[in-house]
């Protein structure tokens, strides 16, 4: 579960808003490794975005379910970068419309125990085009 701030990098739009995540991610890598090394990952997760309106104290929630797989590469013991593929079915009132994208980032686990890590993450992702999507979290992850 995570916390963090989104913002889409293009000249005409003003996009910045807090968002939550909850995921499950599954890869190959065991906590002994500490070399590089090159693994797939699969993440099942929901967004929910937190969107505000200018001069205004109403705001909105929308939730963004999603699925992305890829490649991941341990650079050390706790540095990894991925690129990935995946889907959302982005949410409007009652409207539901399939939106894919793909995406790179980066991540950095700092051990809390044996069991809990917390996870510093950042990327950007795109859905074919412009704008460009970077995000910016941090969050606990159960190993």
């Amino acid at each position: 579960m995570s916390l963090g701030y989104v913002d889409l990098l293009s000249n005409y739009d003003e996009f910045r808003y807090p968002f939550i995540n909850l995921s499950y991610r599954s890869s190959g890598f065991d906590r002994s490794s500490y070399n590089v090394k090159v693994d797939l990952a699969f993440e099942l997760g929901i967004n929910t975005l937190i969107i505000t309106y200018k001069h205004s104290d109403d705001y909105n929630v929308y939730f963004l379910p999603y699925a992305k797989f890829g490649p991941e590469i341990r650079l050390y013991r706790n540095l990894f970068i991925a690129g990935c593929a995946g889907l959302a079915l982005a949410t409007y009132d009652l409207n539901f419309a399939p939106a894919p994208f793909l995406g790179l980032n980066g991540f950095y686990l700092f051990e809390l125990n044996n069991k809990l890590s917390l996870e510093l993450e950042s990327g950007i992702h795109t859905t074919f085009g412009w704008p460009l999507l970077f995000y910016i979290t941090i969050g606990i992850s159960v190993i």
